[in-house]
């Protein structure tokens, strides 16, 4: 039974090394560190502004309601098409 064991923790270590498991794995480490991106401009002091990036604006809303036209509210077809999807993203929420 010692010896099935042995066999098999050798035949592990000798598979792990064959395929580079923990070598690319510190690779990986090494070139994408935690929380890291390299577009952010960081302060001196290792600190990074939001406010300077593209994506972050101020009082904006991220997401804008679609506005509906006068013309596109009188709509049979627009309306019924509206209804549907809104039936639609209601029910895939629960």
């Amino acid at each position: 039974m010692l010896y099935q064991t042995s066999h098999f923790i050798f035949f592990f270590i000798n598979f792990i090394y064959t395929n580079n498991i923990f070598f690319t794995a510190k690779i990986r480490a090494i070139k994408f560190k935690i929380c890291e991106n390299h577009r952010m401009v960081k302060n001196d002091d290792g600190t990074v502004d939001s406010s300077a990036h593209p994506w972050f604006k101020p009082d904006q809303k991220k997401h804008r309601k679609h506005k509906i036209s006068e013309r596109e509210k009188h709509d049979k077809n627009a309306t019924a098409k509206r209804s549907e999807q809104h039936q639609r993203s209601e029910s895939t929420n629960g």
